[in-house]
């Protein structure tokens, strides 16, 4: 049945597109480098993944009231204003980063963690601002089988996304449990270069 290829586009969608580095890495490099507890992260990853649906789940309305001639430049929009989001979100944690590392190197006493909450909020806010654009024709080619038909579209896309990301979040930081200690002491300022990695690689269009 057709409606049953609909729902099974949502969930290998929601598996393929939740694989980019985009977005899932940036909560492991940071949680790694403030030292969160597993949970916690994990948490926070789940966070950002539902914001991230949310928001492509409220475009994806907006776009089929409006016209889908709309989604091509939303795409290109996404791409340029999430990639940026995060290059500047990593240069500055780089900075922050260098100058705790400075700061320890004089032996000044300062607590080595950045606001918590900040940059819990400020890696979900990321993640909400950058819907899935892909999913708009998904979610358009649902419309004509119902709302039953709709509703697991949208659920299975939901759970696979959030599947993906908090396994890979997981795995991820259970991987790196064992860094070495000169690794440990320098992983904030790795951590930003690996923001701005990943923001360079969506405006260029590699994620």
């Amino acid at each position: 049945m057709l409606e049953t290829g609909v729902i099974m586009a949502a969930v290998i969608l929601g598996v393929i597109h939740s694989i980019a580095p985009d977005h899932w890495m940036p909560f492991v490099v940071v949680s790694r480098a403030e030292r969160w507890g597993l949970s916690r992260s994990v948490l926070v990853a789940l966070a950002g993944g539902l914001g991230h649906i949310t928001t492509s789940v409220l475009i994806g309305i907006g776009v089929i009231l409006i016209g889908m001639s709309v989604s091509h430049r939303l795409e290109n929009f996404e791409s340029l204003f999430s990639g940026s989001l995060l290059f500047v979100f990593g240069l500055a944690y780089t900075i922050m980063s260098m100058r705790h590392y400075k700061n320890d190197y004089k032996h000044v006493h300062h607590d080595h963690s950045h606001d918590t909450n900040v940059l819990s909020y400020s890696l979900i806010l990321i993640a909400s601002v950058s819907p899935c654009v892909p999913f708009i024709p998904v979610m358009v080619a649902s419309i004509p089988y119902g709302g039953m038909t709709m509703a697991l579209t949208l659920v299975c896309f939901v759970l696979s996304t959030l599947f993906v990301i908090g396994v890979l979040v997981f795995l991820s930081l259970k991987s790196l449990h064992s860094i070495s200690h000169i690794i440990e002491k320098r992983i904030n300022v790795f951590a930003g270069f690996v923001l701005m990695s990943i923001g360079v690689g969506v405006l260029i269009g590699l994620f």
